[in-house]
């Protein structure tokens, strides 16, 4: 296998790309590119973050390597085994400036497995859920609906959270809402349609 067009292929992908040897499976067969991935990381032109996983490192001039986007590893490690992730409820808030409170843990909501794969000094946690939990996965409508779980049923705040939340919603938002509410829990029910009305 010539090592010239795999290290072509992570120069053109550039600093910061996460991949697995499937991303080189045009190339060569598994042996082979396997055998590749190991001379480039012994030489240090890319780093093994987990079995199997790979990144080409992002330099910082003084603090060197810097730590892979936990965010970014996870979606690479879902499309390894093919499961979807939704994000964890605390999360979900911070993200939408609901909470202040940052998560000390990456915690990812899966279909999948539930596993615990560690990346370097991060760990990146896997919680197999129900299906209803992973309403909504991957868009903003998710997210709105994880939130709601955050806070829980005894300790929702309308006035608060119903304009915050509405303002962060477009019309495709919505209308992904719209369709996700009667899924979702029946406590959460009557605080969505708040959300969605005149939203």
């Amino acid at each position: 296998m010539d090592t010239k067009n795999v290290r072509s292929r992570i120069a053109d992908k550039g600093a910061g790309w996460i991949f697995s040897a499937s991303d080189f499976a045009d190339m060569s067969d598994r042996n082979s590119v396997d055998q590749t991935l190991f001379r480039l990381c012994k030489q240090g032109i890319i780093r093994k973050l987990a079995t199997g996983l790979y990144d080409s490192p992002i330099i910082n001039t003084r603090f060197g390597p810097i730590p892979p986007d936990p965010d970014k590893v996870a979606q690479v490690l879902a499309n390894k085994f093919d499961y979807h992730l939704q994000v964890n409820p605390a999360q979900a808030a911070h993200s939408l400036g609901l909470s202040q409170q940052i998560p000390t843990q990456a915690v990812y909501l899966t279909d999948g497995l539930s596993r615990t794969v560690r990346v370097g000094n991060q760990s990146l946690k896997f919680v197999h859920v129900s299906p209803k939990k992973m309403l909504g996965a991957g868009t903003r409508a998710g997210l709105v609906i994880q939130a709601l779980y955050y806070f829980g049923k005894d300790n929702l705040d309308g006035g608060f959270l119903i304009p915050k939340i509405r303002a962060l919603l477009n019309d495709k938002d919505k209308d992904t809402l719209m369709n996700l509410m009667p899924k979702t829990p029946l406590w959460m029910q009557p605080l969505l349609k708040r959300i969605l009305q005149d939203a």
